[in-house]
């Protein structure tokens, strides 16, 4: 009988622990969440930030003017729910996937410098961001 609650609980202890050691809380208040529609939405992204790793759990928004980075609802801390949008002049690409193919994942690593926090994205979504930052430091400052 106890154990659905000891359970609920405990999983809201551990969210929350995990999403202060990555970086959640800063994140939010450094980049309040705005509503903006999505080009395109990764719901099983994979990545990592500060050590603690979101396998399949991290929802990005490849947005156009900024970038969303949070893990998905179920990891999330209750009492800061919201998705963080980072602009992407605040965003840096420190190391590129590699281009070649194979059956290792590799990952592409970002930082924000203003907070000094880095995170890993694998696959499709760490492509799609640094497509995105590369078309934002491409166009004319009157386009930004």
């Amino acid at each position: 009988m106890w154990f659905p609650l000891a359970f609920i609980c405990m999983w809201l202890v551990v969210s929350t622990v995990l999403a202060l050691i990555a970086g959640h809380m800063a994140l939010l208040s450094r980049f309040p969440p705005v509503s903006m529609s999505a080009q395109e939405r990764f719901l099983f992204a994979s990545g990592s930030v500060r050590g603690v790793s979101f396998r399949s759990a991290s929802p990005g928004r490849d947005l156009r003017e900024s970038a969303h980075l949070a893990p998905n609802w179920l990891f999330r801390p209750i009492t800061h729910r919201g998705i963080p949008c980072i602009p992407w002049g605040d965003l840096r690409c420190t190391r590129a996937q590699a281009g070649r193919g194979g059956w290792i994942p590799r990952a592409s690593r970002f930082e924000i410098p203003r907070i000094g926090l880095r995170f890993e994205l694998y696959g499709k979504p760490g492509r799609a961001v640094e497509a995105a930052l590369q078309r934002t430091r491409a166009a004319p400052a009157s386009f930004r």
